[in-house]
């Protein structure tokens, strides 16, 4: 598995890594606190760990990429500040989305696809890039499944977990 995961960290480290949005979360929220991974209800399911992991892999990328529907989203879900994070979070947060590189497509594009019917747009928007431009980190089952079929090169962060963590 190793020698596979690092092809494609060779193929795209100069195309990026497209990351998918609860993956993003947690990237945003470890870099703010480690102890608020535990805390947050957006990252609960993941550990320490599970950020220091992501965040040396996404490392080895010269950019991480999103799109405008999955920084949306994440605002979305981290913009529950009453039962979120603390004020000061907030106040790193644009620093980390200028450090992103950003792709839009048009919503009418996205939802032209047959996978919107069960994807939804932030999803479909990310299967409208088209395969081989980025390597796309996600840990959402239907995405992974759907650009599988469309010959996206993209990782299950469940299925690369061990090999990321350097188990494998």
């Amino acid at each position: 598995m190793l020698s596979s995961l690092n092809k494609l960290i060779a193929r795209y480290r100069e195309r990026g890594l497209l990351v998918d949005t609860n993956l993003l979360l947690l990237l945003l929220v470890g870099a703010y606190d480690l102890e608020w991974i535990g805390r947050f209800k957006r990252t609960r399911t993941y550990t320490p760990s599970d950020y220091t992991s992501l965040n040396d892999f996404a490392r080895q990328f010269t950019h991480l990429v999103v799109t405008t529907n999955i920084l949306t989203e994440a605002s979305n879900l981290l913009g529950e500040r009453q039962r979120g994070l603390p004020p000061e979070f907030y106040a790193i947060l644009p620093q980390f989305i200028r450090l992103l590189k950003e792709r839009q497509v048009a919503s009418a594009k996205a939802v032209e696809l047959p996978c919107f019917q069960w994807l939804g747009l932030a999803d479909s928007v990310v299967a409208s890039l088209g395969p081989r431009r980025h390597l796309v980190i996600t840990d959402d089952l239907d995405l992974y499944r759907e650009l599988l079929e469309r010959k996206f090169d993209v990782l299950n962060f469940a299925h690369y977990r061990p090999a990321i963590l350097g188990l494998d």
